[in-house]
């Protein structure tokens, strides 16, 4: 009987000290909202809302943007022309489109790797200069395959180190939740095992 008290107050004194360390988990985080409100507040955190955009008519005349409309009609357009930009270059014309495709993973891309690739007679001499330095260098080549290791402890332990206020994409999982997920063994071995998908097989999954 007395062995049982005191198991139930091990047991009891357990759930005693988790429950402190929620509620200081619980405190830390209210203030931390505080003190982000103050900042606010105070001027201290800066929106990130853009109140004008300088462009350029047909004239090459600047002109400022305040209407929210024309804002971003503005802003589509420069992304417009940026996303472009290359479309007139020779990897993005035909044959060399068909050749070597967007990923470099066509049997020319890996034959200029190679250093065998054998180009058309037409094929301009500038365009024939620039894939003779895709060539893989020597050294490397003796280096041979690399081996992607990775455990899952040196997984564990670089997200243990990690900073859960480290900012990602907002549909992505935040950084404190990789972190948690880390001192599972479970979810840490499974996390490490799609991460080192990307590493063995080159292609990165979409979940």
């Amino acid at each position: 009987m007395a062995l049982e008290s005191l198991v139930e107050a091990i047991a009891d004194k357990g759930n005693t000290s988790q429950e402190k360390a929620l509620k200081a988990l619980q405190e830390r985080e209210k203030q931390r909202n505080t003190a982000r409100k103050i900042r606010y507040l105070r001027g201290k955190i800066k929106v990130g809302s853009t109140t004008v955009v300088t462009t350029t008519d047909a004239a090459g005349n600047k002109i400022e943007i305040t209407n929210q409309k024309d804002m971003e009609q503005a802003i589509l357009d420069n992304n417009h022309k940026k996303i472009l930009q290359s479309s007139h270059t020779p990897f993005y014309q035909s044959p060399m489109k068909e050749r070597f495709g967007f990923k470099g993973l066509t049997s020319s891309a890996q034959a200029v790797l190679a250093g065998i690739y054998d180009s058309d007679e037409d094929t301009d001499q500038r365009i024939l200069d620039v894939i003779a330095q895709w060539q893989i260098p020597q050294a490397v080549k003796e280096l041979g395959p690399l081996h992607m290791n990775m455990t899952v402890d040196s997984y564990t332990a670089y997200w243990k180190k990690a900073r859960e206020n480290t900012s990602c994409y907002p549909s992505a999982l935040s950084f404190s939740t990789m972190k948690a997920g880390a001192f599972d063994p479970s979810i840490a071995a499974l996390d490490c095992a799609m991460t080192r998908l990307p590493l063995i097989k080159g292609f990165a999954p979409q979940r």
